[in-house]
């Protein structure tokens, strides 16, 4: 399935390419090593054993401009950042929103998907929510260092839960460990 032409739209590639070291090292090594999770449809996932999707492709693309091997590393979200920071990876693809406190320590790219807020409750839950001052005295779950994490953190009351990743906080939400979960609608 080919995602390139049909998903150019918005979210962060946190890419600190233009810097001349890293591009030497790059270059020496023979691979551009990207980070992302490879469980989130239609970005990166995978499909018979392999990865796919619109960020894959564009890992790809980047690698052969470069005249480099792409080396996929799949990692959990919560360890992508700190990854990327320190080194093990050179790039990290995978719907990195911008934030204020991220753009002092990373480059990004050109946003290219557009993303808000979705709060996902069971199907039999009838409760309305209707802002997160709805969920005080429940279990919420957010995916570790994400921006809803921090958004949900700011309202007192809430009993939130991070996770590295959103496999695991809707697994808890199926099995009625936590109330409700946040996540990104696209």
């Amino acid at each position: 399935m080919r995602f390139l032409p049909r998903l150019l739209m918005l979210v962060s590639l946190a890419a600190p390419l233009a810097h001349a070291e890293l591009l030497d090292d790059v270059h020496q090594r023979g691979a551009l090593r990207i980070a992302l999770e490879g469980t989130y449809p239609p970005f990166n996932f995978k499909q018979g054993g392999k990865l796919t999707g619109f960020e894959t492709e564009l890992g790809e693309l980047l690698a052969a401009e470069l005249e480099v091997k792409p080396e996929f590393v799949t990692t959990e979200w919560s360890g992508i950042l700190a990854g990327l920071q320190s080194g093990k990876y050179d790039i990290a693809l995978n719907q990195v929103s911008v934030n204020e406190q991220r753009r002092k320590v990373f480059d990004f790219s050109e946003p290219y998907t557009i993303s808000s807020a979705q709060l996902i409750v069971r199907a039999d839950d009838t409760r309305q929510f209707r802002s997160l001052e709805d969920l005080k005295g429940l279990k919420l779950g957010v995916g570790q260092g994400t921006n809803y994490a921090d958004l949900a953190k700011s309202v007192a009351g809430i009993n939130v839960r991070t996770y590295p990743g959103a496999p695991e906080y809707l697994q808890d939400l199926a099995s009625k460990r936590i109330d409700a979960a946040l996540n990104d609608r696209l």
